[in-house]
């Protein structure tokens, strides 16, 4: 059985423009894509709380912009290339990345020390063996330098607590990237 090129050709427009439309839904009046917040700045953690930096290195592109919450309420969009940064009360929290036409769900949990600053990466993430170096390596690295965060999800990125040190370094990096 053929299908006829009108039909194909159709169907592809079809798709192109849900998918545009559903990804321009949540668009702001700026290009989600182009701007950029301003880079993060050192937080002190709050009396009692403790500071997390959301990290999207230079490595990760594409142009899903992934909505950051954590304990159900929205913190920004992770950005190519950017930074996002929260504080929180010591404790246990959620960080989830709500599910989005271009990919799916991520639900991750952390426990905070007070006075502690983190540092999250968002990186790649496969269960296939060799998949996820491979991955990383096309990514900058991203995905391969820290400790996977325990979570779930179906999309294949994850969250990956990084050490401070590197953690610092990674957000230099994005600050000198920035036009």
């Amino acid at each position: 059985m053929q299908i006829s090129h009108a039909v194909c050709f159709g169907l592809f427009l079809g798709l192109s423009i849900s998918l545009f439309a559903a990804d321009a839904h949540g668009a702001s009046a700026r290009d989600k894509i182009t701007a950029k917040p301003p880079p993060a700045s050192p937080v002190a953690p709050t009396p009692g709380g403790a500071t997390i930096y959301f990290i999207r290195g230079p490595g990760i592109k594409g142009f899903w912009v992934p909505e950051i919450v954590v304990d159900d309420k929205k913190i920004g969009d992770l950005l190519p290339a950017t930074v996002l940064t929260v504080s929180r009360a010591a404790g246990h929290h959620t960080i989830d990345i709500p599910n989005h036409i271009m990919s799916g769900s991520v639900h991750s949990e952390i426990d905070l020390t007070a006075g502690q600053t983190y540092y999250l990466e968002w990186g790649p993430y496969a269960d296939a063996p060799g998949t996820q170096l491979i991955q990383s390596l096309l990514a900058g690295g991203a995905g391969a330098r820290g400790t996977l965060l325990p979570g779930s999800g179906l999309a294949n990125v994850r969250f990956y607590l990084l050490d401070a040190e590197l953690g610092r370094e990674l957000i230099a990096k994005i600050k000198n990237a920035a036009p």
